[in-house]
């Protein structure tokens, strides 16, 4: 589907399928709205190389699947009863008014690089209330709002493979992994974790926070 603006519904099944997405690109300034009201049945869309993909709103009764080979851009609410998953093959950008959340189940980023913004009023969200949170860039992931409920050594990882983990902004707090009993934020990025004068901020129960060839500031 390529269109100015794509708004996709179903009531009783999936939109696209987990092994066979749905193929789809906006304009620049279009935006992607995708609704599957069935327990169960997910939502699963791909942005092939030259389109792009920038996802307005997506409701989810099952798993959700966003994936691009180039950049994906998130400006609003990614929402579902399963895991959430965003790929890309560059830029992940979530604007002010993104906001991925999903309740029980796990959340997972992976990306060519990563920006959450923060406009010093509003700030963009990544939130599981009881699932984890896994990050994983190659180049710099800058981060705010990152938070888990989930109360294992697993809640919150990010991890740049090629850059550095960065504070995206002081609207919130950069990440929250605080449940009982072992809550735990692991960040490692190969550059560096937070920077001098700018720090990570976190409020964790556990921490491991690591950089082969850069400083760590939390």
């Amino acid at each position: 589907i390529r269109s100015n603006n794509v708004t996709l519904r179903s009531q009783t099944g999936s939109i696209g399928r987990e092994d066979n997405p749905l193929d789809l690109g906006v304009n620049p300034d279009g935006r992607i709205e995708a609704t599957s009201d069935a327990v169960g049945q997910g939502i699963f869309l791909n942005g092939p190389s030259g389109e792009r993909f920038n996802v307005g709103a997506s409701t989810s009764g099952g798993a959700t699947v966003l994936s691009a080979a180039e950049e994906v851009k998130v400006d609003g609410t990614v929402t579902g009863l399963g895991s959430i998953s965003l790929v890309s093959g560059g830029q992940t950008t979530l604007t002010t008014n993104a906001d991925v959340t999903s309740g029980a189940s796990a959340i997972q980023i992976r990306a060519g690089s990563l920006t959450m913004e923060d406009d010093g009023t509003d700030a963009a969200r990544v939130r599981s209330s009881t699932g984890t949170v896994d990050i994983q860039t190659a180049g710099d992931a800058n981060i705010t709002g990152v938070e888990s409920g989930n109360g294992t050594a697993d809640a919150v990882r990010v991890v740049s493979t090629g850059g550095r983990v960065l504070d995206g902004g002081d609207t919130r707090l950069d990440v929250i992994a605080d449940s009982a009993p072992a809550a735990k934020l692991t960040a490692a990025g190969l550059l560096g974790v937070g920077s001098d004068g700018n720090p990570l901020e976190v409020r964790v129960r556990d921490l491991n926070a690591s950089s082969a060839n850069g400083s760590v500031a939390v």
